[in-house]
């Protein structure tokens, strides 16, 4: 009988050197990733609008870099899904002043609603710090057509949290380019109207990133409910 030959690969890193080295590779691609969000803070004029020079700003989040680092041997995240996205607390800046900051093709964000009025949704729970990080970010996609009443039960099945509009308004920060795909409702967001519930939205009018909102219980073909797995802070 012909002997198969063994391959000369095969082993030659045991099933623990092999997860050290992919660990390894994800530290360094959120490394690159959570360093990326941060001069995008600076390039949008967090530093600046927070009385901050930069270099000072980047030390704000030394620590929340690290934290960002352990996911790689912490979490798994689901394919398509972010990994993290920075969110700088009321903190740092008021959300008015970070709205005003998103940018999209020379167009800056604003609002035409009371932000004052939103309130958490029950069961979120938002760390009230300078800047945290939500973790295995869904953008909304997952859940265009669906209503913000619709999608919350999914994500509580899920184990998943709605988000906020302060964490909307990171995610669009970072990528605006979303709100040319599909607009996100943030069912962490809400405020009661009459007999029923409110849900901060983020969209686009003009071609500019407009803070509003809508009925928690309609749905819209190009509007999605954005979520995340959970929040991390120090």
């Amino acid at each position: 009988m012909q002997r198969t030959p063994e391959n000369p690969y095969r082993e030659a890193f045991s099933e623990g050197e092999i997860r050290e080295r992919e660990i390894e590779a994800r530290r360094e691609e959120y490394a690159r990733l959570f360093d990326r969000q941060v001069e995008t803070l600076l390039e949008r004029g967090y530093a600046e609008a927070a009385e901050t020079a930069p270099d000072r700003f980047r030390q704000l989040f030394a620590t929340l870099k690290r934290e960002a680092l352990d996911l790689a041997a912490t979490r798994t995240i689901e394919a398509g899904h972010i990994p993290f996205v920075i969110v700088p607390g009321e903190r740092l800046l008021s959300l008015e002043k970070k709205i005003s900051l998103i940018e999209l093709e020379g167009k800056r964000g604003y609002s035409t609603y009371d932000s004052s009025e939103l309130e958490n949704a029950e069961d979120v729970k938002i760390p009230e710090l300078l800047a945290y990080l939500i973790v295995d970010v869904e953008n909304g996609e997952a859940m265009i057509g669906k209503s913000a009443n619709e999608a919350a039960r999914q994500f509580k099945k899920n184990g998943r949290s709605p988000l906020t509009v302060e964490e909307g308004v990171a995610i669009v920060t970072q990528y605006p380019e979303i709100l040319k795909d599909h607009y996100l409702s943030l069912p962490g967001s809400v405020f009661e109207i009459d007999d029923g519930l409110g849900v901060a939205n983020l969209w686009l009018r003009e071609g500019k990133p407009e803070l509003n909102w809508s009925w928690s219980f309609s749905a819209a073909s190009g509007l999605g409910s954005a979520s995340c797995g959970s929040r991390v802070g120090v």
